[in-house]
């Protein structure tokens, strides 16, 4: 695009807040940028929604150039320094922002721009990061797809590349595209038919048997242990991740992602039917794999991070508080400004949400909790694991934090919405758990505390709940609490035996 188009794009693609942010961000730089010339122009494409009409004059052009050059820098995009890997990363970025803003169409120049620059690098690294994220890849179809082959001859090399990455992310990482599936699926709906949602990603692959057996591809049996996950039969998951655990346990051949995977999930189907031991040997297995990572890189962070909240929880439900609040504080200060992975994103603030609640610092989780429900809808909703059934017990927890400190009014009206957002499928369903908890809720605020503990011991019997699931709070815990003078963690180490 030509830069007068790339100026007026981005200029009216602005919201009032943008746009008031631009001008100050200019005027903050250096004063000689925004002249009253450049100002002029910049008003001119905000009123007129566009900029046929101003004049072709050399001293515009400059001042055009010098607008878009700006509008770069306020987005992040423009290249810092003169590194292939900083001069690829941003221009990435710059692609990601021309998708969100134009589409894909004009995004595609700056994404062949940083692909080639990873290729001169010669950087495996570089080159895997520039096609790692699904949305990266989605771009490259479409450049694949729409843009004329004539504009691509001069990229040869790219097209090869590109065509040679897909195979193999698609042979070795399969199982990384049928959870992205499964997960857009999922965030769908609160509790969905897992049985049909897994043979709606099976078939889309042509084939619609899913049998366990030892030639069962690495992809399927993800793909399984995800599906038991989320129907919650985490007895059957501890079986499944042991037995394809133990059949590969000592290759070396084996994809290191498919073995973290298996022992994530041989560790959950332990803790979660409270076979402390074996989640223990499985969080130190799967600790001793991040450490043939290599230590500098994306992926040893974030297994690492895994690792420790895999600790944080055993800790938090073997009565060793203090050593679970070690671990957070730990994490707290390496990853707390990480903000490209929804997934530590979210559990590393939802995970400190369950320990101050645990020690009844209710301020912090109420910061904790509302730095959630502001990035909740554009961040987590389609990560794994965070679609809407996350979303119901993220606003059932702050009915619960308003309600502790004292904000009655407030934790009504959640506790509504709840109530009334959420239908009940089956009375074993994660909703029923919560709108129950939440109908209880109410009969706190109006003190009507009859029949509590029958109410209570009836949501036990139909509602089981398991260590370190979705509910970091325990609603049946804390509902306790109301009624025995224990507190909280008391009753939540009772519930965890």
């Amino acid at each position: 695009m030509k830069t007068r188009s790339i100026v007026s794009f981005i200029i009216l693609s602005f919201s009032k807040e943008e746009y008031r942010d631009f001008k100050y961000f200019m005027c903050s730089r250096n004063a000689n940028v925004m002249s009253e010339k450049t100002l002029k122009i910049v008003e001119y494409i905000r009123k007129n929604k566009g900029i046929d009409g101003l004049e072709s004059s050399a001293a515009n052009s400059q001042i055009l150039q010098t607008l878009r050059n700006q509008l770069e820098l306020f987005v992040d995009l423009k290249v810092t320094t003169t590194s292939y890997e900083s001069k690829c990363l941003n221009l990435l970025k710059v692609a990601e922002y021309m998708q969100v803003k134009f589409g894909y169409a004009e995004a595609a120049a700056y994404l062949v721009e940083a692909l080639n620059l990873a290729l001169i690098s010669k950087s495996n690294v570089l080159i895997l990061l520039s096609l790692d994220s699904y949305n990266r890849l989605y771009i490259a179809n479409q450049i694949l797809n729409n843009v004329k082959m004539t504009k691509l001859k001069q990229h040869s090399d790219f097209l090869y590349f590109i065509n040679q990455a897909k195979y193999e992310m698609e042979s070795n990482h399969k199982h990384v595209f049928f959870l992205d599936k499964l997960s857009n699926l999922l965030s769908k709906q609160v509790t969905g038919d897992v049985d049909s949602l897994l043979h709606q990603v099976i078939v889309s692959e042509k084939d619609n048997q899913l049998k366990l057996n030892q030639e069962t591809p690495p992809s399927y049996v993800t793909l399984i242990c995800r599906g038991l996950r989320d129907k919650k039969q985490f007895s059957q998951l501890k079986k499944t991740a042991e037995h394809y655990w133990k059949l590969i346990a000592n290759s070396k051949s084996v994809d290191i992602h498919y073995k973290l995977e298996l022992l994530r999930s041989a560790y959950q189907g332990s803790f979660r039917t409270r076979d402390y031991k074996s989640a223990k040997k499985y969080m130190g297995l799967y600790r001793k794999q991040t450490l043939h990572l290599d230590k500098s890189s994306i992926q040893f962070l974030f297994f690492y991070f895994r690792s420790e909240i895999m600790h944080f929880d055993w800790y938090l439900y073997n009565n060793q508080i203090e050593n679970a609040r070690h671990t957070i504080n730990n994490l707290w200060p390496l990853y707390v400004a990480e903000n490209d992975n929804s997934i530590v994103y979210f559990l590393l603030r939802i995970n400190r949400i369950a320990l101050c609640f645990c020690d009844n610092n209710l301020l912090d989780a109420l910061s904790c909790y509302q730095e959630v429900m502001r990035n909740y809808h554009n961040k987590f909703l389609k990560s794994e694991g965070l679609g809407k059934e996350m979303l119901m017990y993220c606003e059932a927890i702050g009915a619960i934090i308003y309600f502790e400190i004292g904000d009655k009014e407030y934790a009504e009206t959640i506790a509504r919405k709840v109530i009334r957002r959420y239908k009940v499928k089956y009375v074993q369903s994660a909703e029923a758990r919560v709108k129950q908890t939440m109908n209880l809720l109410l009969r706190l605020i109006d003190n009507k505390l009859d029949n509590m503990e029958k109410t209570i011991a009836k949501i036990q019997k139909n509602t089981l709940f398991f260590p370190g699931s979705k509910e970091y709070i325990s609603m049946t815990a804390w509902l306790k609490s109301k009624i025995n003078n224990k507190s909280y963690y008391e009753n939540l180490l009772e519930e965890s035996i």
